[in-house]
């Protein structure tokens, strides 16, 4: 077992808690995607695959972290011990001087997000009477990462399908993304992070998930916390030491489109371990890839139409003695 699973509390271990090292490397290269060669890219790397697919390296100093986060009173967050941490440092953050003009740039996010919704709807109503049957409902769920079986497009009918003619209109398909893709929350800004986590220093965008849900959730706050429109998310492992970030050395853990691909990854907090054990560019560091909307890759073109960016992970911080003293008292006098 890891030092952090065994740092982990006694609430927390109950949980069956997967260790990173329970969860194996595939080697089975076919898997893998196709071998790429580099080119000089302005402000980071590019790589592009036998099928001309360019894939670019974020900047440096572009990154996701994750971390299980132990509530600190500084911060003022009141989460206790409850949650999961992600963070992102991005220079769009950078870029604009006020919290508006930041808050701006997910205005915009929404309204691509709204465009392409708008565009899978459209694609998948093949004969336009402005509404999808069920054969036509699975078309958009491949097109939006979520499962096309039988039992699956039936209970979407059920949950969204407000006439229960087995036609779902764009109103309720909009709810449907929702379920997939989870809402576009206000972002939220700190310069402060670094009393939870040195490590965690400047402007930084950050957002929570429950430690217990569910791994693949990560996709959605991965995808809420970016800045610009998404059409899909691949969190990858390193089979290999790899600082440039070379798509053939990795392997998919979870994917937008295909779902988790390895087994013991049950939770938020396993995924968490994992990215602790080794840093982004050593075997096993994970790496996020991001494929934009098209009106995403102009809104920051540096990104190009798909890009790694470093997938960090940290044990749980030290909340401090009164951090401790807090989350004890809390736990006291809820039950």
């Amino acid at each position: 077992m890891s030092a952090f699973a065994r740092s982990l509390p006694r609430f927390a271990a109950r949980r069956s808690i997967i260790t990173p090292k329970q969860v194996p490397l595939v080697t089975n290269r076919e898997a893998l995607l196709r071998p790429i060669t580099p080119a000089v890219l302005s402000g980071g790397r590019r790589f592009v695959t036998k099928d001309d697919e360019e894939v670019h390296v974020a900047p440096e100093g572009v990154e996701f972290t994750f971390s299980p986060y132990y509530d600190v009173n500084e911060l003022g967050f009141n989460r206790a011990q409850e949650f999961c941490m992600m963070t992102l440092k991005h220079p769009k953050f950078e870029s604009v001087e006020t919290e508006a003009e930041r808050f701006e740039l997910y205005e915009q996010k929404r309204a691509d997000r709204v465009q392409r919704v708008k565009n899978i709807f459209e694609m998948a109503d093949f004969d336009k009477t402005n509404s999808l049957s069920p054969d036509q409902l699975k078309f958009a769920l491949d097109k939006i990462g979520m499962p096309a079986t039988e039992d699956w497009v039936h209970g979407l009918y059920q949950r969204h399908n407000k006439g229960s003619d087995q036609h779902l209109l764009p109103e309720e398909f909009e709810k449907v993304v929702t379920e997939a893709w989870g809402r576009i929350p206000d972002p939220a800004f700190s310069r402060s992070l670094h009393k939870a986590n040195p490590h965690l220093k400047g402007l930084l965008g950050y957002a929570f998930i429950g430690r217990a849900s569910p791994s693949n959730w990560v996709l959605r706050v991965v995808r809420n916390l970016w800045p610009i429109a998404l059409k899909r998310v691949i969190i990858l492992r390193n089979l290999y030491p790899n600082k440039h970030f070379r798509p053939e050395l990795m392997e998919p853990l979870i994917d937008t489109y295909e779902g988790q691909k390895v087994r013991g990854l049950n939770s938020a907090l396993d995924l968490a371990a994992l990215a602790s054990e080794q840093p982004p560019t050593e075997k096993g560091g994970l790496v996020v890839r991001i494929v934009p909307t098209g009106p995403g890759v102009k809104h920051w073109p540096e990104g190009g139409t798909s890009t790694m960016v470093p997938f960090r992970g940290f044990p749980e911080n030290d909340p401090g003695f009164m951090g401790r003293m807090n989350v004890a008292w809390t736990r006291f006098t809820t039950g």
